[in-house]
């Protein structure tokens, strides 16, 4: 069987994929990726053909067009069983690229949608161009249940070609090793310790609008105006140069990428996580499993990565006195915060085991090579 997997950048592989491929090539599958080889940070997994098609995240008409030709070349000189593509901008080029090549099984994977806010629709250009990689593909993988639910009734698919594996998530949670809370070691990202008094109300994701900055620095206002025993700790790239003082605001901490994103995770007393839209929400499950409880928006996707009144308070979109109020609950009733934490680790670890997610994934591979599920005529 041999797999042409198609990425816009490394980054996707090293965050979720790698895992995978190791699986893959361990049981036979000859493993070809299809990805911007300067974004690549590390070695691949031993066993992937990497080949360069130089995908460009933002949208650049000619660079668009170059990289699909390389993609129509590839396909051609390589000849895969399945064409499996990640991420907007490489599904659309390589579900149209397979397509041209009548490849008869192509996988789109759902990973969200940027025209999806808080469980509505915004009409636009993204909306139409979003809608084309589940008509060019055969076959369409989400990472979750209730994201599922939300193209099925908003019409972008029919229900028999979309599916998720397992419980939901791309590559699920490694609560054995990365975040097994009994191995990780909390780390505070100043020459000092956290001060022993302090809450540290945790933001773990890229620095930007949609991942819900602006909503998290107003609680984090909200909450010092109450009481000054509140810190933010905010973890991962910022995306947005008006976001690049956050170190100035007083009783708030930015680091950075990290790759050890797990050890400043487990220093958390809370996870605070106001995103305009997930596809699973996967940062939500890792916290559960260092047994940090979650304070979200009701959207879909963070309805699947942890479980309201059990790991987690969700809150209606928007709502940040509801949110700010679950954050002072945990603070104040340390019962509460240590039962959900607890019982968060026992979800994921039930729920998302990566094992089982991989076992899953090749089965639905090796379905289509035999014919079980591949519908040949594709639409």
């Amino acid at each position: 069987m041999k797999v042409l997997v198609v990425v816009t950048s490394a980054l996707s592989v090293e965050s979720f994929l790698e895992g995978q491929f190791n699986a893959f090539v361990k049981s036979g599958i000859d493993v070809h990726l299809a990805v911007n080889t300067a974004t690549v940070r590390r070695a691949l997994p031993r066993g992937v053909t990497v080949h360069d098609m130089g995908f460009k995240r933002e949208i650049s008409l000619s660079k668009d067009i170059k990289s699909l030709f390389k993609l129509i070349r590839l396909i051609k000189k390589i000849k895969p069983d399945i064409v499996h593509t990640h991420t907007p901008k490489a599904s659309l080029l390589g579900c149209f690229a397979a397509r041209l090549c009548k490849v008869k099984a192509i996988i789109y994977h759902l990973h969200g949608l940027v025209a999806m806010e808080a469980g509505l629709e915004k009409k636009s250009v993204v909306s139409f161009v979003e809608r084309l990689p589940f008509k060019l593909s055969t076959h369409i993988l989400c990472v979750s249940a209730s994201l599922q639910k939300w193209v099925v009734d908003h019409g972008y698919c029919q229900s028999s070609k979309i599916s998720t594996l397992a419980h939901g998530s791309i590559c699920g949670v490694d609560t054995t090793e990365k975040y097994n809370v009994s191995k990780v070691k909390p780390i505070w990202p100043v020459a000092n310790d956290a001060p022993a008094q302090r809450f540290i109300v945790g933001y773990a994701g890229r620095v930007c609008v949609d991942k819900g900055i602006d909503d998290f620095l107003e609680l984090l206002s909200i909450l010092n105006s109450q009481a000054d025993v509140f810190t933010g700790l905010i973890v991962g790239p910022i995306e947005d140069a008006k976001y690049n003082n956050l170190n100035d605001i007083p009783n708030i901490v930015h680091i950075g990428y990290v790759s050890n994103v797990n050890e400043y995770i487990a220093s958390f007393d809370v996870l605070v996580l106001l995103s305009k839209r997930e596809g699973f929400g996967l940062v939500a499950a890792e916290a559960n499993a260092l047994e940090i409880p979650v304070v979200c928006y009701q959207i879909p996707g963070l309805e699947d990565a942890v479980a309201d009144g059990e790991s987690a308070t969700l809150v209606k979109y928007q709502k940040i006195d509801a949110a700010v109020r679950a954050v002072w609950s945990y603070y104040s009733n340390s019962g509460l915060k240590e039962r959900h934490g607890k019982a968060g680790r026992e979800r994921v670890e039930h729920l998302f085991n990566p094992d089982v997610l991989t076992a899953c994934q090749i089965n639905f591979y090796q379905s289509l090579i035999n014919h079980e599920v591949c519908n040949e005529k594709g639409i």
